[in-house]
């Protein structure tokens, strides 16, 4: 398995008496396997990334594998 792409958006921003947000997507990819994209929201960054990051490992952990794998 492998982190494809990362990427940052703000959200909210328009908001002033709120913390923006932003949210954090990435696609994973594994040879054999169609690819997947995960996404974390939070007004802290690393949480956002971290959040999408334990999602995707959750998916390939329960997605059924190929022998080849």
């Amino acid at each position: 398995m492998h982190l494809g792409r990362f990427s940052v958006t703000a959200i909210d921003v328009s908001a002033h008496d709120t913390a923006a947000h932003v949210r954090v997507t990435l696609s994973f990819h594994a040879e054999g396997h169609e690819p997947w994209t995960t996404a974390g929201v939070s007004s802290d960054l690393n949480q956002a990334a971290l959040m999408a990051i334990i999602d995707g490992f959750h998916y390939w952990l329960q997605k059924p594998q190929s022998d080849s794998s």
